[in-house]
């Protein structure tokens, strides 16, 4: 049961923040896709269209999946849900339900017909005139999606520090960073995969204008002419860096991404948080957040709640970190559910983990964060080091409301509360949410009554 309750507890946080989980970021899904696609001989508005298909499977909250694997997958024991994430995230030709070894995903290169490139050949072999002609460009896009991400997605899932059924479960490989790390998306840290998938993409956008003619709108440009392009948007590390290599392309104006104009700010690069375009969706709804239904329920839900009003308030808008630290945090069952899955991490002070762990989500360069580990200390513990006593240490709160800092995607909510199915250990209640500024990470905390007190039992996050 308490692995139940972590799992649960995970997966809340992370639908708070957004986000998840489990591709290639809007730099690559979005914006380089718009401009594969110009290059290939498609318009702007074409293009843009297509672009929109195959970054809409990251923002919507039917879709994505931060928020379908932790609530449907893992808490619903959903096999239709877990088939819906594969679809779009995870496209393995294992058959769900069953184990994670099974369920590997191997990149969609044309000519080895596979999972990774089923989708979009069904698209392209499916000709129909029926259909709008923007209806063939989106649905052509969404394709898009599952075929990039069977290359930041290749591998077996790794297993999280959560109770989640072995035969359902998705998340990055453990090759790639594993479960609690942006790693498998970022394109500098997988330079050659970012090619060869973007490879791919442009090949079957070249493959679909010879089924449909009357979309191409110029020639296109070979393969080995972007090529070097392609390779120094993949090298970028910062989201600085991105933005000057799509303003260096005036034949896509970084103006003409309109579905998306705040892109580049929702990643998990460094400085994304200095990146901000008008019409900035980041910035939308701040502080008209509802927060008055957090309270209604049974009487536990409403002490849960009031515990949880106590711990996110201090935490976030007051800052007394090591104070609700010692106050409400099970050390020992925290623990346990985030080493779990890797006994390898590097011993440290309980205490200077969990605050690294608390503090982390107030630096708002998210991207500098999962450069140094997002928290974990791994072996040689350099990165948490630095993370720990020169990063996070330094930041104290700048919010002054929860609405401010954190929502429940979807919803007008700061977050979400599911109790827990309880058992001979007894009822465990997680709450989830997102950080308006880390919208790819959904975070989740669980909590139990131990001895008349509510403490926290469990903790995680799910990147998307």
């Amino acid at each position: 049961m308490w692995k139940h309750t972590l799992f649960c507890f995970t997966v809340l946080i992370f639908l708070l923040p957004k986000t998840e989980a489990h591709c290639w970021e809007s730099d690559t899904h979005y914006g380089l896709t718009k401009w594969l696609a110009v290059k290939t001989g498609f318009n702007l508005d074409d293009a843009e269209i297509i672009a929109a298909g195959a970054e809409s499977a990251d923002e919507s909250n039917v879709l994505k999946a931060s928020v379908v694997v932790p609530l449907y997958v893992c808490l619903g024991k959903s096999q239709e849900a877990s088939r819906h994430v594969q679809r779009h995230h995870f496209p393995s030709d294992g058959y769900v339900p069953s184990s994670r070894k099974n369920r590997r995903t191997i990149p969609g290169e044309p000519g080895n017909l596979n999972g990774g490139n089923r989708w979009v050949r069904q698209e392209i072999a499916m000709r129909d005139k029926s259909k709008h002609r923007n209806t063939n460009l989106n649905l052509f896009g969404q394709s898009l999606h599952p075929l990039a991400d069977s290359w930041s997605h290749q591998g077996i899932p790794d297993k999280p520090p959560l109770t989640c059924s072995d035969d359902l479960f998705w998340s990055h490989s453990k090759e790639r960073g594993g479960w609690g790390s942006h790693d498998a998306d970022i394109t500098h840290k997988y330079v050659d995969g970012t090619l060869a998938a973007a490879k791919a993409v442009y090949h079957y956008m070249g493959g679909f204008l010879k089924k449909y003619p009357e979309y191409k709108n110029k020639s296109r440009v070979p393969w080995n002419k972007i090529k070097s392009h392609v390779m120094r948007f993949a090298e970028a590390k910062t989201a600085l860096d991105k933005k000057k290599w799509f303003d260096s392309n005036h034949d896509v104006p970084l103006d003409s991404y309109t579905t998306y104009p705040c892109f580049l700010r929702n990643t998990s690069l460094k400085d994304h948080h200095k990146i901000c375009y008008k019409g900035d969706s980041q910035e939308e709804g701040h502080g008209n957040q509802i927060e008055g239904l957090r309270f209604k329920g049974t009487r536990e839900i409403r002490e849960a709640s009031e515990f949880f009003e106590y711990f996110l308030t201090n935490w976030i808008i007051r800052g007394r970190v090591d104070n609700i630290i010692s106050e409400t945090f099970d050390f020992p069952a925290v623990k346990r559910g985030l080493t779990e899955s890797y006994p390898e991490w590097a011993d440290v002070n309980d205490h200077l983990w969990f605050r690294t762990l608390l503090l982390m989500w107030l630096v708002p360069d998210h991207g500098l964060v999962n450069e140094l580990g997002h928290g974990m200390p791994l072996p040689n513990k350099r990165g948490f080091d630095i993370l720990a006593n020169k990063v996070a240490r330094k930041w104290s709160p700048y919010f002054e409301s929860l609405s401010e800092a954190i929502h429940f995607p979807g919803t007008y909510q700061p977050y979400q509360i599911i109790p827990i199915e309880p058992d001979r250990y007894g009822r465990r209640i997680a709450f989830t949410f997102q950080f308006h500024h880390t919208p790819r990470d959904m975070l989740i905390y669980i909590a139990s009554k131990i001895g008349g007190r509510w403490k926290i039992v469990g903790m995680s996050w799910i990147v998307n």
